[in-house]
């Protein structure tokens, strides 16, 4: 992609594989990130971040994930100079002559936005779904298949930057979790820490063993500037501390 608009998002914590996301941010020519946060990483390659209302700062409509609309008032003023995503969006579209960027006011925004809603108040677009694979998930064939998951606290940035949740025992932390088999198979112990990572990326994390994990699979957590870089699903490579080369 040659530009990217980021629209209250940080694709490499908000992806489950966040090099490949991040790497796409460095390769485009300009990127310009919305959001209510600084970036929690050095190089995230966003050219311009515009300050953007956060949840309880600005009205708008929510889609609940059985498809139903759900209005939201505005609680709070926004912080210092901070907007609306709409009207940043608006301002935008007006500067580079785009057509459909003419709305006044949050109502014009929420009437073209409701027009695909049904007589029973549900988007047809977001009705609940069953998930189906429409392959077998097979592990790598050299090295650890990584299993990444997105932890309850960390899957947007307005729940990443909530103290008192960052501290609860449902948020454990950026650890990498494996088998102890596969621990002892690789002359690590509970506690230990390891790079870990493929030719995508590497991070340094600490090991725990956890029995719940299947051998040869390594869970790490969504969602933290420290597991970004651990690579994507397959080829994962494990060198504990102390024994790499350089």
């Amino acid at each position: 992609m040659r530009g990217l608009v980021l629209l209250g998002c940080q694709p490499e914590l908000d992806s489950l594989d966040g090099h490949a996301a991040r790497r796409a941010m460095r390769e485009a020519d300009f990127v310009v990130q919305l959001g209510a946060f600084m970036p929690e990483t050095d190089d995230d390659g966003v050219d311009v971040l515009l300050p953007m209302a956060a949840f309880g700062e600005s009205a708008g409509t929510f889609v609940n994930c059985e498809g139903r609309i759900q209005g939201a008032k505005t609680a709070v003023s926004p912080l210092s100079e901070a907007k609306p995503a709409w009207k940043i969006l608006r301002v935008l579209g007006n500067f580079l002559e785009c057509p459909g960027f003419d709305q006044v006011t949050l109502d014009d925004v929420t009437g073209e936005a409701l027009r695909a809603v049904g007589p029973d108040g549900i988007t047809p677009s977001c009705r609940l779904r069953e998930f189906r694979l429409e392959e077998p998930v097979l592990s790598a064939a050299d090295g650890l298949t990584r299993i990444s998951f997105m932890p309850m606290y960390r899957g947007d940035a307005m729940v990443r930057n909530a103290l008192a949740l960052q501290r609860t025992a449902d948020n454990p932390g950026p650890l990498a979790r494996l088998h102890p088999d596969t621990l002892r198979t690789h002359s690590l112990g509970d506690g230990d820490r390891a790079r870990i990572g493929n030719g995508s990326g590497a991070g340094r994390l600490e090991v725990v063993a956890d029995e719940r994990v299947p051998p040869n699979c390594v869970a790490i957590p969504a969602g933290f500037a420290e597991t970004a870089d651990a690579g994507g699903r397959d080829g994962v490579a494990l060198i504990p501390i102390g024994e790499e080369s350089g």
